[in-house]
């Protein structure tokens, strides 16, 4: 259910709601105040739902009722703190290794579900030398990571080449 829109709508709706208290000035003066408090809130219910439920797998009933919400509003804290005065969320995203997953970060986003569709569980299964689950499923999220990155960092440069031969 992760993929379709209405599943993720409480994601679409904190992005929503972020854009337009933006739009004016108490709205910007209550997202300052309030992003601090909801980034640090998200991380400990986060890290809470990870602990209670004993995993790090998508699939697991606390992480798709609570962390993908939970998520949406770390993200959204972090987005809101990144664009307010200047501070050091902002020089941390200066950082060139940041960049670069920036300029790939489009090909990541596309084909990071389809390798984990792809990939995942053939992968997960052929681990068995690891038997923490946790611990299994990281390895699986590194390995198919080096995959999407090797992708991303291979189609993107030809996507790009075409588009400027088209104009």
């Amino acid at each position: 259910s992760y993929i379709f829109t209405f599943a993720r709508l409480d994601t679409a709706c904190i992005g929503t709601l972020i854009a337009m208290l933006l739009t004016a000035e108490k709205g910007r003066v209550l997202l300052g105040k309030s992003a601090v408090p909801v980034l640090i809130g998200s991380v400990l219910l986060l890290v809470g739902t990870i602990v209670l439920s004993r995993s790090l797998s998508l699939k697991d009933a606390y992480f798709i009722r609570w962390g993908y919400s939970l998520l949406a509003l770390l993200f959204g804290a972090v987005l809101v703190i990144a664009l307010s005065e200047k501070n050091h969320l902002q020089s941390f995203f200066k950082q060139p290794w940041l960049t670069w997953f920036g300029r790939y970060s489009y090909g990541i986003y596309v084909l990071h579900w389809f390798f984990y569709l792809l990939l995942a569980e053939n992968i997960t299964n052929r681990l068995t030398f690891i038997s923490n689950t946790t611990l299994k499923s990281l390895v699986a999220s590194a390995i198919i990571t080096g995959f999407v990155l090797l992708s991303a960092t291979t189609i993107s440069p030809l996507y790009a080449r075409k588009e400027v031969e088209e104009n």
